[in-house]
């Protein structure tokens, strides 16, 4: 008599991790900036008005912010308040990344 085994294996789907971005905004004399957008852009080269945002999140009273689940690239962080932009820095995010910006 003969055994045969047979071997079923299963692969688990690849979860893609996402960023972690988080930081607090304060106007030139250090104050915090309350109720104030951040936002997550990949259209460097269009005009502001022309920009898709990406994710978009709001301060707090003391000037912090989290944005969760941020695809990882290459971005230009905003700093908007009203119709204006006050400010921006340029990020490289990467999968599982908790990076303060």
């Amino acid at each position: 008599m003969t055994a045969t085994a047979v071997v079923v294996m299963a692969a688990a789907p690849a979860v893609a991790q996402n960023a972690t971005v988080h930081g607090k905004v304060t106007n030139p004399a250090g104050q915090p900036m309350a109720n104030v957008q951040v936002k997550f852009t990949k259209d460097v080269s269009l005009p502001a008005k022309d920009r898709k945002f990406l994710n978009t999140v709001t301060t707090d009273a003391q000037g912090n912010y989290t944005a969760k689940d941020v695809v990882p690239g290459d971005y230009v962080v905003i700093v908007s308040q009203g119709t204006s932009d006050a400010d921006f820095q340029q990020v490289t995010l990467k999968a599982g990344d908790d990076k303060t910006v």
